[in-house]
């Protein structure tokens, strides 16, 4: 059902108007001889064409004129153009609300993400082109430095040539214009080691039976700007720890993003309504063009949000399907293997901890197999992240202690505890030890409670 301003509220809103405004507006949707017309008729007049009541009547020049309108729709028609399906019905859902030099603008903010388009920029509210896109001004990428990724809220206005145009710009990635000024260059943004720790385990997570989250801070700490990625041989044990780890982040606090490239449907469905977070996703009824756009789109988000000083925290599932979505893109025969991993690769650098505060931080699931794609892929994740957490093939709350770790360790949980979690390594030699100690170490309460119980069975090896 269509939303759109009552007309008794837009009648109370042309009544505040003067003549002279009354008549550019009628000029601009189309009320016939609007510049000599008497105000109470130019007003009703108005009403009846914004509402469908009459056609539309533009003169000849430039212009097409449209002979009848059904009730109730509104097409809009400019030169010899007309607007797209799905801009007709975006038109419909708005009131025509004032004139403006360049057209008219559309009541109601509009929000999308700022894309390259050729030699130009669009913002885009629907990253898989279901929904029309603004045309940016070159000038007002300039005027407020805008980049791609950039989440924009702006006003609209509907051209003369019938193309949607970015009007005023009320907030960029939820900051005002003043604030825009002070933020850096991603490139500039000198990178450090991860330092601050993100737990994974919290008294809600132990209450609700996620006592092993305790022993993977110990073993395979996250820290902010820390690249992390998750495997398993199986793709549903992996799913359901990544919705574990993602729900015990959001309750941590700091910007969370959940990206789900290639997946059905219904988990989408199902994992947005169980997260409270921003969520990109493309499921597999969408292109492998499409999914390689949303992936660029998604990174470039995160370092925009990087740029402004915030902590934010990229979960993707899965890391395996964009590796194979840049594979077919680049052209689908072996030698686009090595292009796709480079530019999987050249995504997950963007991951750091930065000197000058904020972080951006990559934890993806990367599903292992035989196929020549995963094993390039799992050889260059091995290289360029710094934690790595491999799961059980049937139980998503084991993993494995002795292939599960964090380079340099100590900056984030400290020497004395790094040199503890070798020990419990070398300690296990078996998988029915890893077995046994995992189930045994869930039953613990707090991380104190779990050393005690890993130093007493450190002690019987």
């Amino acid at each position: 059902m269509e939303k759109r301003i009552p007309k008794e509220e837009r009648r109370a809103y042309l009544d505040t108007l003067d003549i002279h405004s009354l008549r550019k507006i009628g000029q601009a949707v189309g009320v016939k001889s609007s510049t000599s017309l008497r105000v109470e008729v130019l007003k009703d007049s108005i009403l009846a064409v914004e509402y469908g009541e009459v056609a539309p009547h533009f003169t000849n020049r430039g212009r097409k004129r449209k002979e009848k309108l059904d009730p109730g729709k509104r097409e809009v028609y400019f030169k010899d153009n007309p607007l797209s399906d799905a801009a007709v019905e975006h038109m419909r859902t708005h009131v025509l609300a004032t004139a403006h030099d360049g057209g008219i603008e559309i009541e109601g903010d509009y929000e999308g993400f700022l894309e390259r388009d050729g030699s130009g920029y669009v913002l885009t509210r629907s990253l898989l082109g279901e929904l029309p896109t603004l045309l940016v001004p070159a000038s007002v990428v300039q005027k407020y430095d805008l980049r791609e990724g950039d989440f924009v809220r702006s006003t609209v206005i509907c051209s003369k040539e019938g193309d949607f145009v970015l009007g005023k710009i009320i907030a960029v990635n939820g900051r005002r214009e003043e604030e825009l000024l002070e933020r850096r260059e991603f490139a500039a943004l000198t990178s450090v080691y991860p330092t601050c720790v993100m737990s994974l385990a919290d008294s809600k997570a132990i209450a609700q039976g996620e006592e092993w989250l305790s022993l993977a801070d110990l073993v395979c700490p996250i820290g902010k700007g820390s690249r992390a990625v998750l495997y398993s041989k199986k793709t549903r044990p992996l799913l359901s720890a990544f919705k574990r780890m993602a729900k015990s982040l959001q309750r941590g606090g700091g910007h969370l993003i959940v990206y789900l490239v290639d997946q059905p449907p219904e988990e989408v469905s199902a994992l947005a309504e169980t997260l409270d977070c921003t969520l990109f996703h493309s499921d597999y009824t969408h292109t492998d063009e499409e999914h390689v756009r949303l992936t660029e789109t998604a990174f470039a988000h995160c370092k925009r949000l990087v740029e402004s000083g915030e902590d934010v925290t990229l979960m993707v599932h899965s890391v395996s399907r964009i590796v194979r979505a840049y594979r077919s893109y680049l052209g689908g025969d072996a030698k686009a293997d090595g292009a796709a991993i480079h530019a999987v690769k050249k995504l997950f650098g963007a991951a750091r901890n930065t000197k000058s505060g904020g972080s951006f931080t990559v934890i993806a699931t990367a599903k292992q197999s035989d196929s020549q794609i995963d094993l390039l892929l799992q050889e260059e994740l091995t290289d360029f992240c710094n934690t790595y957490v491999e799961f059980d093939d049937e139980c998503p709350t084991l993993f494995r202690l002795s292939a599960s770790g964090t380079e340099n360790a100590d900056l984030l949980i400290g020497e004395d505890a790094d040199r503890f979690v070798s020990r419990l390594k070398r300690a296990v030699k078996t998988e029915s030890d890893e077995t046994f100690l995992q189930r045994t170490l869930q039953k613990s309460c707090c991380m104190q409670e779990l050393t005690d119980e890993l130093e007493q069975w450190i002690k019987t090896k």
